[in-house]
Parts: C-alpha cells; sequence; structure tokens
C-alpha cells in the first residue's frame, strides 16, 4: 500500500528556490509529470521552458530538497529546452502505483494533497478576502478578519470484521465498478475512532463489534483523507445492508475472496492480512491485484 514515505521529512520555505538537480514533482491536473524514457520525476533543470505555478518547496527526501508545482495543461511528448529531455504527464497516483517506488510515490501524494489544498485556500472561508502565505508554517491567513487555514486532512476508519473465520466484505452502492472492500467511514465531530467504527458498521449493515484492535493507518489523498485502520470482532446481529450506502454485503472465507481493492490501499492491505491469518498457510493470499 502507499505508505508514508520513509526519509521524508517535511519542510517549509517560501524563499527556497529549486537547484537544477533537485527533484519536481510537477501535476497536470491529477497527472504526475515523469520523464519519458525511464518514468521517474523530473529534475527542475529537464522542466526549463515549461510555464509552472505554485513552485515551492515541501520537504526532502533522503536529504534531496523536493519541490512540487502544477502546469494548467501539457502536450505528451514535449522537449524541453534545457537537456532536450522528453518529460509526459504519466498518469495519475493510481496509474503509478508500482510503477514509481513506494517512497517516490508517497511523497507525490504528499505534493497533490498540498497542491489541492493551496488552490482551494486563496480566499477566506469566513469572510471571502484574500488571504496570504504564513512566512513560518504551512497555513494562509486572511487579510482581512486574520482568520488562519491550514491543509486540510480528514479522518476516517476502516475495519475489517470477522466472524468465524469469515471477513465481511461489502459492495457500496454509489460506486461505478463492482468490486468488494472492507468497511469504512469518516469520523464525526467529538467521535473518537473506536465509537465511529461501532457507529459506521452499525448503521451500514446492522451488526454490532467487539474487540476493536488497531492495525494500521494510510494518508489517503483522493484528496485529503487519513484512513486509520483497525480489525474487529462480530459481537451480535445479522446483516441488513443501508441501501443507500450498501448494495450488497456478506461473510466471505479465505478461499472466497470476490474481486477486492488493489495493494495500494490499506483496505486491501486487511484483506490480505485476513487471508494470511485465516487461509492455508501455503496459499499466497489473494491472486490478482484487484481494482483501482
Amino acid at each position: 500500500m502507499i505508505g508514508g514515505g520513509e526519509g521524508f521529512t517535511p519542510g517549509y520555505d517560501l524563499e527556497r528556490h529549486p537547484d537544477d538537480r533537485d527533484p519536481v514533482f510537477c501535476f497536470v491536473g491529477d497527472r504526475l509529470l515523469v520523464t519519458a524514457a525511464d518514468v521517474r520525476v523530473p529534475v527542475f533543470s529537464e522542466l526549463a521552458g515549461l510555464r509552472v505555478s505554485r513552485l515551492q518547496y515541501f520537504g526532502t527526501l533522503h536529504d534531496s530538497p523536493c519541490f512540487l508545482c502544477e502546469m494548467p495543461d501539457f502536450d505528451d511528448g514535449i522537449e524541453t529546452d534545457a537537456d532536450r529531455t522528453n518529460v509526459r504527464a504519466g498518469g495519475t497516483l493510481r496509474d503509478l502505483f508500482g510503477v514509481l517506488d513506494d517512497n517516490t510515490l508517497a511523497t507525490a501524494s504528499r505534493a497533490f494533497q498540498i497542491l489541492a489544498w493551496d488552490r482551494s485556500s486563496g480566499f477566506c472561508p469566513a469572510c471571502g478576502s484574500p488571504t496570504r502565505c504564513s512566512n513560518h508554517e504551512r497555513g494562509k491567513t486572511c487579510t482581512s478578519c486574520a482568520y488562519s487555514q491550514y491543509p486540510r486532512v480528514v479522518p476516517a476508519m476502516i475495519v475489517a470484521v470477522v466472524r468465524d473465520a469469515k471477513i465481511l466484505l461489502a459492495r457500496a452502492a454509489n460506486r461505478s465498478r463492482v468490486f468488494y472492500s472492507v468497511l469504512a467511514g469518516f469520523v464525526e465531530p467529538g467521535e473518537s475512532l473506536e465509537e465511529c467504527v461501532r457507529r459506521e458498521i452499525h448503521e451500514e449493515v446492522g451488526i454490532s463489534v467487539r474487540n476493536i484492535t488497531y492495525f494500521a493507518s494510510q494518508s489517503w489523498p483522493f484528496p485529503h483523507s487519513l484512513m486509520v485502520a483497525f480489525t474487529a470482532e462480530w459481537a451480535s446481529g445479522e446483516i441488513r445492508p443501508d441501501p443507500a450506502e450498501i448494495a450488497e454485503a456478506a461473510w466471505y472465507g479465505p478461499d472466497e475472496i470476490p474481486r477486492v481493492p488493489s495493494r495500494m490501499s490499506v483496505s486491501r492491505a486487511l484483506i490480505d492480512w485476513f487471508v494470511r491469518k485465516y487461509g492455508d498457510a501455503s496459499d499466497p493470499g489473494v491472486v490478482d491485484d484487484g481494482i483501482r
């Protein structure tokens, strides 16, 4: 799954500008610009001649300063002026899973979220006046009422519920693509993560759970969620899907797993954990790479 990016240290410096060999995570909409020949993040000199905006430093990856920016549009295969190197819009973060290494992809997801916030925070949500960037932290302040805002992070829980060596998987009612996953939901104001697990499970499928145990967390940049994953045991009740949320839900054994999300997500990590724990020890787990 997309991790937190080992070796990355967040940073903020409005006055810092890239050197020629510094990597630049440049997005065209939701597509990341990559070099055509070897599919990597281009360095600053390889973007010479391209019109970019929102160029800013956002941290270091293995001691290399990293920058982000965006372009309004881009023609694939364009040659940049400095190195005569072809660069192209390589795809969305989902497309690049398994193409870029995990640390680079995690760093790209950080850049994507910062850009999304930077675009949407140009005006104050309280009075509508323009904002200005902070000099010392990643935040913006209203030029009129002094209201401060920071990059948005929305917490959500995701949980693998197990009953008699079977996992609860569901198909969402509002998805055009047919796949099954564990249940998830956003945390309500004033609610703990464990309370969110109990509430969402009961609301969506009508059962109660116990032994809620932390599993892992994952930043999910579509656009700004923090997924906190748990495992839990069925306690009582029978499945009664909420038709507004869930098209279908059922218990599946380790050898009955239907089409599930790809390995880029913590939801898939939970499903693979279940297969390893309850399946045949010689079985490598769910074979196909799932759906993105």
